[in-house]
Order: structure tokens, then C-alpha cells, then sequence
């Protein structure tokens, strides 16, 4: 059978990286490797439902220590390296429920908070390891194949025949234990899929959150027309204006007291409240601000301070570092 010649671990380590958090290692045994205890499959076992107020490494350490079964699992343990990617996959399937934020930075700080809360019950793959090899025993932790912020783990003592690598004991458990025995390559393929791709549920799901978000196709086009809009167009947008001549003056006079004389606008440009174009991270969008020539081309603007000067390249190291 597949699950006596194949094992798949997580890959070791505390670093917080796309190697440490996404990565996984594959053992293929050829069958005349396997020791006679694997003839009929290796040993199999019950996996118990981890909870965090009842479970903890050191719990854990102090059974093993004390009762030393020959084996001993566990399934659904939060995995401390992935807090973040949980607080947000929560945010993503909980979108009605979910907090709205005004920027990407307001998110951010969210989900740090939450990733920080959901930590203090979450556990280290890499402490699961060190434990099982400081007491005797051989480690096999995969993760969860339906939840791909969690983990499996078997506790196996050196002295028992090997057990049933939990990724399979995990699907076994589900009801999808055929998947682990058929021999056909296309099974295989599937069964190895479900095994390995933890992302491709959690990908589906934010697609199916963001198509519901873009569902009133209406709004979106019109959306995408006001973005898309050239800036020639900006007449329509009452948001902008040219500041009129005397009011202008009276702004460069005020402000010819506090800035030097290179720094006052040539051109001011009023903008009613709520009008600023934003980028989706909170930030004025630069790009969507009109430019004061054509403002002033669409409204005949008369203040000849404002005048555009054509742009002359600095002359001297003065001018240059100005």
C-alpha cells in the first residue's frame, strides 16, 4: 500500500519563511525496505482532537514521559507559524462579520493583534520535534489536510513498529483511507494533491468571498469608467477647483512669511470635503489629481500670479542641489 512506502513531514525549523512555513520533505521507501513488523501495513492508530485548553507540550511531555505509550496523536494543533495566515483566512471566510477597515495599514495592525492572541495557544512544529526525539521517540507531522493553519502529529517510540504516517492516518480518519491504497498513478496523483496543496482550499475560498464582494457587476463597471476616466475629463468632477485670483494672493501673502520663496504654489487648487482621490492603502492617489493647467484651461482662470512658467533646467551647483 502507498502509506507504507511514502512519508511526508513538514519541514523543520523556526524561521518564518517560504521554506519553514510552505515547505514539506517526501521519504519514498522501496518495498524490500520496509522491515517484516510493515508486511500487512504499518501499524495504525487513533488520532485524538487536540484542544487547546485541555493540551499542551507539556502535558504532553509529562504522558509520554510517564505512561511512555508506544504511540500517541494528535489532530487540528494550531501551528504557531502560521497565525497570521489563520487571522486573515478568518477575516476572508467571515466577510459579512468581518471588521471593515478604512486602510491596508488598519488591516495590517488587525491582524496583528489577532495573529498575536491566536499565538499564545499555538504550537511549534519544530518544539513537537525536539520533544519527541529528547524522550525516545520518532516524530511524523504533517498538516492538517482540510485546514492548512493546523497540524497532525504521531508520537511513535523507537522501540514499536513504525506507524502509519499521519497525513495518511488524517485521511484515514476522514473516511478517505482508499485514496491510501489504490494503486492506479491518477489516485495517486489525487491522493498526493490532497495531501500537499493545504492553499488550494483556502485559495477557493477567498475567490468565492471576492466574487461575492464583485457580484453587482453594475457598480463595478462604473467603478473601472471612473478610474479609467482621462484626466481631460476632470471638469465634470466638482471635487476640484482653481482657488479664485484674490483669495489666492491672500494665500501666497501669508504664506511668504513662513516658506522660502521657491517653495510658494504657483497654482491653488481648492478640493471640497471628501474628495481626495485615495489609493486602496489609504494614500493620496497622485496620480488621479488633476493638473492645475488644464483645471484652469476648463475655468478661465484669471490670476496671473498663477501664470505656468516653462520648466529651465537648473544652472549652477546652487540651483542643482535646490
Amino acid at each position: 500500500a502507498m502509506c507504507d512506502r511514502v512519508v511526508i513531514d513538514m519541514r523543520r525549523g523556526y524561521h518564518r519563511t517560504e521554506f519553514g512555513m510552505y515547505r514539506y520533505d517526501v521519504v519514498f521507501r522501496r518495498p524490500r525496505d520496509a522491515d517484516d513488523s510493515r508486511e500487512h501495513g504499518a501499524a495504525r492508530y487513533e488520532l485524538e482532537l487536540w484542544d487547546p485548553e485541555v493540551h499542551s507540550l507539556v502535558k504532553i511531555e509529562d504522558l509520554l514521559a510517564e505512561e511512555a505509550p508506544d504511540y500517541l496523536a494528535f489532530t487540528g494543533i494550531p501551528d504557531a507559524r502560521l497565525v497570521y495566515e489563520e487571522a486573515l483566512i478568518h477575516q476572508l471566510e467571515n466577510a459579512v462579520d468581518a471588521h471593515v477597515h478604512d486602510t491596508a495599514g488598519a488591516l495590517r495592525a488587525f491582524l496583528d493583534t489577532r495573529a498575536a492572541a491566536l499565538e499564545r495557544s499555538a504550537v511549534e512544529p519544530e518544539d513537537v520535534y525536539r520533544l519527541g526525539e529528547r524522550l525516545g521517540y520518532r516524530v511524523n507531522a504533517m498538516w492538517t489536510h482540510d485546514k492548512p493553519t493546523r497540524f497532525d502529529v504521531v508520537f511513535a517510540k523507537l522501540s514499536a513498529p513504525e506507524p502509519e504516517p499521519v497525513a495518511f492516518a488524517s485521511l484515514r480518519c476522514c473516511g478517505l483511507d482508499y485514496m491510501t491504497t489504490k494503486t492506479d498513478v491518477v489516485d495517486t496523483a489525487e491522493m498526493l494533491r490532497e495531501l500537499t496543496n493545504k492553499g488550494t482550499r483556502a485559495t477557493a475560498r477567498a475567490d468565492k468571498v471576492l466574487n461575492d464582494l464583485l457580484s453587482n457587476k453594475k457598480k463595478v463597471a462604473a467603478a473601472v469608467e471612473k478610474l479609467n476616466a482621462p484626466a481631460e475629463d476632470v471638469e465634470e468632477n466638482s471635487a476640484f477647483s482653481i482657488v479664485p485670483a484674490g483669495k489666492a494672493r491672500k494665500i501666497r501673502v501669508a504664506l511668504r512669511s513662513r516658506l522660502p520663496a521657491y517653495m510658494i504654489p504657483r497654482a491653488i487648487i481648492g478640493v471640497k470635503s471628501g474628495g481626495m482621490p485615495m489609493t486602496s492603502n489609504g494614500k493620496v492617489d497622485r496620480n488621479a489629481l488633476p493638473a492645475p493647467a488644464v483645471l484652469r484651461a476648463k475655468g478661465h482662470d484669471d490670476d496671473d500670479d498663477a501664470r505656468i512658467i516653462p520648466y529651465v533646467a537648473p544652472d549652477g551647483d546652487a540651483e542643482e542641489l535646490i
